[in-house]
């Protein structure tokens, strides 16, 4: 396996003294070489960085070269975007066939639920390395604690069955994101009334959230320690935020939980947390799409409403899956070249063959992997 990954670009290069090329070899053996190049002063000039060889487990480089036949043995779509870099990629089976593949660095190839680029960069330890996507970094948040106090109001339903109630109680609550142990946890603490604990023990995907964080630099343009508005953290409404990495100095932020005292970038962070948690829901016993929702009987056809983006108007589709639900976004084939769109399922009907609402050898059918 080869992969030559070149991250310049017209608007955004990398300056002088920066990479803007990685060759990666690997072989079965393994066997690793690797050479990057510098931006230069002088254009006509190419200036060599690293360059090294090495031996490293086999195991690791098969690890690697398996994931990489798992995903590149299926139909590839070439992935192409306007001012970025690009990737080449070389593959070469047992039989010494080679099968080569390029893209721009802007891939998210996911096997088994953990992503390429970043399977190739902790197997190998090497995070500076640009692969797919250009999210390589010689450094790495191994921890974030978000960590809140202050007092809140008590909200229950079940206030009037509770003899010694009170209206307002202290509060903490914490975040921690956690690479080594791959967790995610969200612990809240109301007074002496209790605890709720949420906890993600999620793996690689845990590490895939601090590496975007770490990337989209949400917390890069605050001070090692900031004091904001108070001298130190209080009792009244105050956080403080505790970020771990593997070089850099711990860096300790804090201030009034209150706009303008937060980091300028916190909205963009909670963003982040939000799309991870959301990905994951409440499960399914507590979920009325999933518990509201019957199954197919024998001899029943599904039949899928969606709309598209740029109309409210519904169409049928068929289905053969009974996973798929109201409001999952799909991709349905249109016109007969074999192109397809995406749409939003907006309800779905099971009818047997004498009362299906339009004819079945008209009706095409959602694509499904």
């Amino acid at each position: 396996m080869k992969i030559s990954s070149n991250n310049m670009s017209y608007f955004n290069p990398p300056r002088v003294g920066e990479t803007y090329q990685q060759n990666l070899t690997l072989n079965n053996k393994g066997g690793l070489w690797f050479q990057s190049f510098l931006v230069s002063e002088d254009s006509n000039q190419e200036s060599p960085g690293s360059k090294f060889q090495k031996h490293i487990p086999a195991a690791q480089t098969d690890k690697i070269l398996q994931a990489m036949a798992s995903y590149f043995r299926k139909p590839y779509d070439e992935i192409r975007a306007t001012d970025i870099g690009i990737w080449e990629l070389e593959l070469t089976n047992t039989d010494g066939e080679m099968y080569r593949y390029e893209g721009s660095l802007c891939a998210n190839f996911i096997v088994d639920g953990v992503d390429l680029s970043d399977l190739i960069r902790d197997t190998l330890g090497m995070y500076e390395l640009i692969v797919f996507d250009d999210h390589g970094t010689d450094d790495r948040i191994q921890n974030i604690t978000v960590h809140y106090k202050g007092l809140t109001e008590i909200h229950t339903r079940m206030a009037d069955y509770f003899e010694d109630n009170l209206p307002w109680d202290t509060y903490d609550e914490q975040i921690v994101i956690d690479r080594m142990s791959g967790m995610l946890r969200i612990l809240q603490t109301i007074g002496q009334t209790g605890t709720i604990t949420h906890t993600y023990q999620m793996g690689k995907m845990v590490s895939s959230l601090l590496n975007e964080i770490y990337l989209d630099r949400l917390f890069s343009d605050q001070e090692p320690i900031q004091r904001i508005t108070k001298d130190a953290p209080s009792e009244d409404d105050d956080y403080t935020i505790t970020i771990t990495y593997d070089k850099q100095p711990e860096k300790i932020i804090y201030g009034s939980f209150e706009n303008g005292d937060l980091p300028n970038r916190w909205g963009s962070f909670v963003e982040t947390l939000q799309f991870f948690l959301e990905s994951y829901g409440l499960g399914k016993v507590l979920n009325p799409r999933i518990f509201g929702k019957r199954k197919r009987r024998l001899g029943e056809y599904i039949f899928c409403s969606v709309v598209f983006s740029d109309s409210e108007k519904s169409y049928y589709y068929l289905s053969n899956s009974d996973t798929i639900l109201e409001g999952d976004h799909v991709q349905v084939p249109v016109g007969n070249d074999g192109q397809t769109i995406g749409a939003r399922v907006v309800d779905i009907n099971y009818y047997t063959a004498e009362a299906v609402p339009f004819p079945i050898d008209q009706i095409k059918y959602i694509v499904e992997d």
